[in-house]
């Protein structure tokens, strides 16, 4: 990506998103993504998603994105990447839940998402294994770690730390991205 950007803004109206709109122009930023959470065990209703609408906005000072984030419980619901309702936004990312379901994304649907946001506040139940995150490095994939909740617990810091110490590990520290966002 060019410059500064942010991957993770999350708005409820649209005057807010004009707002944060300007305001990251006037603080550099070149490109924001406009987030939408999707709980997967919610969002499905009688084997149909339902997705929250967008609006596109268009502006000349700053490129602006939408990104969906998929929670993801059950390995059902990564059936429905491939939907074409996903279409209208530009970025994918999944929080898969379970170690069964970040390999069978990384391996049975590499091409339908950008970005594997991991929730590393606790401990994984799992270890992280290079044998399905090769796959994540010739398909481009990216690793996301939120921190915020860092900045108030120190338990979730140090776990924070110690996963993230073994995501870099397992990778090797080779051709990954981290995207770390508050």
């Amino acid at each position: 990506m060019e410059k500064f950007c942010d991957l993770n803004v999350i708005c409820t109206t649209e005057e807010t998103e004009h707002d944060y709109i300007n305001q990251s122009a006037n603080l550099g930023y070149k490109t924001i993504a406009f987030n939408y959470v999707v709980d997967m065990s919610k969002a499905l209703v009688k084997s149909k998603i339902t997705l929250p609408e967008i609006k596109k906005i268009q502006t000349a000072r700053i490129k602006v994105l939408y990104r969906a984030t998929l929670i993801c419980s059950d390995s059902n619901h990564l059936r429905f990447l491939r939907s074409p309702e996903f279409n209208k936004f530009d970025l994918i990312a999944i929080r898969p839940k379970t170690e069964s379901i970040l390999s069978q994304s990384i391996i049975d649907f590499p091409n339908c998402f950008q970005i594997i946001s991991l929730e590393f506040s606790k401990r994984l139940a799992y270890r992280l294994k290079h044998s399905f995150l090769h796959p994540c490095k010739l398909n481009n994939l990216v690793f996301e770690i939120c921190y915020s909740c860092a900045i108030k617990n120190s338990s979730a810091c140090r776990n924070i730390i110690a996963n993230s110490r073994d995501l870099n590990w397992t990778s090797r520290g080779r051709s990954f991205y981290y995207i770390f966002w508050c």
